[in-house]
């Protein structure tokens, strides 16, 4: 198993822990349009931020979107719409993307995707439990057709981010944490992870070949 990285103290484990205590949950609208700084912007490799905090798992995914869809342009057709649609529904299924120890117990309470090739409209999805995931299309809005869908092919720095929260009942139990993200989306290379516990912090490159790293 890989060890961590030598990485820059990104995500301190008590500071993150008392700032996430400290902030009350977003509003769906509030969460899909929240400000999120990215990283450089690297078609194949994607980054993922995750934090356990008392009986709860954050994570935060970001990726360019041609990892995930293969275009980085509003869909400007019914094909591309769909190939958006089956996307953003795979992302929200935080249980088919994650897996943790099942004597950890964790389960999906809340999931969101934003990105501008979604248009304006918010994309959030509040999950209660894996059998009431929506995995209904993508809203949308109209600028996704005429000029602004032309232009938009000449975005090249699109992304697809997904926010998950999985309550847990023994978070002790999580020893390591398997990303299925390789399997469901393949333009998916590497991944740069970043955890954060009460007691450690590291960071992982993920690869096809070693989709798991330990807490």
């Amino acid at each position: 198993m890989q060890r961590p990285l030598a990485l820059p103290a990104l995500f301190p484990a008590a500071a993150l822990a008392a700032a996430l205590a400290m902030v009350p949950p977003m509003a769906p609208a509030q969460e899909a349009h929240a400000h999120r700084e990215h990283g450089p912007h690297e078609h194949g490799v994607g980054s993922l931020n995750l934090v356990v905090d008392g009986s709860v798992v954050e994570i935060e995914l970001e990726s360019p979107a041609a990892n995930i869809v293969g275009f980085e342009y509003a869909p400007k057709d019914d094909a591309e719409r769909a190939t958006l649609d089956r996307a953003v529904a795979t992302l929200r299924d935080g249980e088919r993307l994650f897996g943790f120890p099942a004597t950890a117990g964790c389960r999906l309470t809340r999931s969101s995707v934003n990105s501008t090739l979604l248009g304006d409209a918010p994309t959030a999805a509040d999950h209660e439990g894996h059998a009431d995931h929506d995995d209904s299309p993508a809203t949308r809005t109209d600028h996704e057709s005429g000029d602004h869908a032309a232009g938009d092919e000449h975005e090249t720095h699109a992304d697809l981010d997904a926010d998950y929260r999985f309550e847990c009942r023994d978070t002790a139990r999580i020893d390591q944490v398997e990303v299925r993200l390789f399997e469901a989306f393949p333009a998916t290379q590497r991944l740069r992870v970043q955890f954060a516990t009460a007691k450690d912090q590291g960071g992982f490159d993920l690869t096809v070949a070693h989709p798991r790293f330990e807490l």
